[in-house]
């Protein structure tokens, strides 16, 4: 009985554990996203065109990464909608 609490108790300690670490993993990807998408802006008000488009795919890489963590429909949509700006950079930087 004891020896199934113990198990039953370090079983939650497990998932506490994988909740907390995809936690950290979603809010380094946002902030990486937001990053290179700013990195972009900022070489695109250089001039540095190439250094832009090389950024915002970067941030799209990243944000699709979150994307394909989601379940489908109403998540994957506020979650571009929240995201949208280096989709919308890389939309006018081939126009």
């Amino acid at each position: 009985n004891t020896k199934l609490s113990r198990l039953a108790e370090r079983r939650s300690q497990l998932v506490a554990q994988a909740a907390a670490q995809r936690i950290a993993l979603a809010h380094d990807m946002n902030l990486g996203e937001r990053a290179w998408l700013w990195r972009g802006r900022a070489a695109l008000a250089a001039g540095a065109t190439p250094a832009a488009r090389a950024a915002f795919e970067r941030a799209v890489e990243l944000a699709e990464l979150g994307l394909a963590a989601l379940p489908a429909d109403d998540y994957q949509r506020g979650y571009l909608d929240a995201r949208a700006g280096a989709y919308e950079e890389l939309l006018r930087l081939a126009l």
